[in-house]
């Protein structure tokens, strides 16, 4: 029994000297085996959260784009049918004629100014009155000043159907002063003395 053993413990220490430098290159390719597998694991993992760090990115962009188009889409557009009546309003209208009294205009080209401007007034007055509207004019006159010469009012027919005129012919207006034509234009409220200054 001894020598049975003893040769198997021997042979077995045999083997174990005999194998020690395969058991050292066995150690060291499992170290190396074992460096690598932990390398490759890290990669792996690596691998594994920038795959979901870009999917994650991925859905947060996609929903941004979603949530941009939803709220950025133009506005949903209604019809509103309106249903109107045919009728012709015109709106009141005031109307200010400044007439040009100064030393530039020519005695003749005042008087077709008046004219002009009172058939203006007339034509605009008979046009809003077939209209039922309203219509007031004043009229005035500037040079160095404005001086209003009729105040807003909408009573055209009287004053404006026979408006005229007088202005002073010589050089300077003072020098008619006392003029009796000039006194009955000036109580004639149809009338306007110009006044170049």
């Amino acid at each position: 029994f001894f020598s049975t053993t003893f040769v198997f413990g021997h042979l077995f220490f045999l083997l174990l000297v005999a194998s020690s430098d395969e058991v050292r290159m066995n150690s060291v390719t499992l170290a190396r085996e074992k460096r690598v597998a932990e390398r490759r694991r890290k990669r792996d993992q690596k691998r594994w959260i920038s795959l979901w760090v870009s999917c994650g990115a991925l859905i947060i962009i996609t929903l941004l784009v979603f949530l941009l188009a939803y709220f950025l889409r133009p506005p949903d557009r209604t019809e509103t049918m309106v249903h109107t009546m045919n009728e012709n309003a015109t709106r009141p209208m005031d109307v200010v004629v400044l007439l040009d009294a100064s030393g530039s205009m020519r005695p003749l080209d005042w008087e077709k100014e008046v004219e002009f401007a009172r058939r203006v007034i007339i034509k605009l007055h008979k046009n809003f009155v077939e209209r039922n509207a309203t219509f007031r004019v004043s009229l005035g006159q500037f040079s160095t000043s404005v001086k209003m010469e009729m105040l807003l009012s909408p009573q055209v027919d009287g004053l404006y159907t026979h408006l005229r005129t007088w202005q002073c012919l010589k050089r300077w207006d003072v020098d008619c002063n006392g003029d009796p034509e000039k006194l009955a234009c000036e109580q004639d409220p149809t009338c306007i003395v110009r006044r170049r200054g």
